[in-house]
């Protein structure tokens, strides 16, 4: 598209100097024919031959104006013509560094997208990592005290038998001793 756009740009400057040099041509045709009229109004005797040969010139000077400003407008439509499409190019190669920059602008979203996803599962993976070490320390701590827990329950069951035991066996004592006691002081009555 650009290779195109320079080759319409470099026939555009090609016509333009070609029609700056014919401009140019038929300026100095001009000229030429002022300085054969003031010649002409120099010598009188001549001028009546010059005035035909001006005549002449001055025809031929016409039509070769009116062919050249006939070239003219054909190269200015012919220049015209070319420009619209080289417009057009130039408006479809702008819509085309636009959606480039969209496209892009969507490329660089997506990859830092998928860089913040990545992130976020790297760091997702890390805190369901701690959580469950946190989780399997506070259930290993769990078990540690139940064990813990459970003997300690067992020395205290332990503990309450024996002076279960103990009191049973004191009561007993007692309870024979005050029976005894009983029966001594009823053999008394």
């Amino acid at each position: 598209l650009n290779k195109e756009i320079n080759t319409l740009n470099l026939n555009q400057e090609s016509h333009k100097g070609e029609t700056t040099k014919r401009i140019d041509g038929y300026e100095r045709l001009q000229r030429e024919h002022k300085d054969l009229q003031r010649e002409n109004n120099e010598g009188h005797e001549n001028r009546k031959a010059t005035l035909a040969h001006i005549q002449d010139e001055n025809t031929k000077f016409d039509k070769f104006a009116h062919d050249a400003t006939d070239e003219k407008s054909k190269l200015r439509t012919d220049l015209a013509n070319k420009e619209h499409p080289l417009r057009l190019l130039q408006d479809q190669l702008a819509v085309l560094n636009l959606e480039n920059k969209n496209l892009q602008l969507v490329i660089d979203t997506e990859a830092a997208l998928r860089e913040a996803k990545a992130n976020a599962e790297v760091s997702a993976v890390r805190t369901v990592n701690t959580d469950l070490k946190d989780q399997v320390s506070r259930v290993e701590t769990d078990i540690l005290d139940e064990r813990s827990r459970k003997a300690t329950l067992a020395k205290i069951l332990d503990s309450l038998t024996a002076r279960h035991k103990d009191a049973d066996q004191a009561f007993k004592a007692l309870l024979s001793d005050a029976e005894k006691r009983r029966d001594q002081v009823q053999k008394d009555l």
